[in-house]
């Protein structure tokens, strides 16, 4: 049991020294982003997801909604997929 309560502590000393760092984990760690027209800047975070398959599901239906327009799947700063429109489909999950 002491090993227990030691691994406790250290889980609680990592999480107190990334507070003090200013380091957070995001519960939602990938992005759904609407790219700004002719630019390579983020105009609107249209979702933000927990998993992949969630992240994925809300891509799709961000290219529904915005066919003529630029938008980029991330999972953290990682490209995962983006699409100018739906003809140029470039998606990580179907490689």
């Amino acid at each position: 049991m002491v090993g227990a309560s030691r691994g406790l502590d250290h889980a609680s000393q990592i999480r107190k020294s990334r507070k003090l760092r200013g380091c957070r984990r995001s519960p939602f760690p990938y992005r759904i982003e609407l790219m700004a027209s002719g630019e390579r800047l983020v105009e609107r975070v249209l979702g933000r997801a927990a998993n992949a398959q969630l992240a994925n599901a809300i891509f799709q239906a961000a290219l529904a909604e915005h066919p003529d327009r630029h938008i980029a799947l991330r999972r953290g700063t990682r490209l995962i997929g983006e699409a100018a429109n739906k003809a140029e489909l470039h998606d990580a999950w179907d490689r």
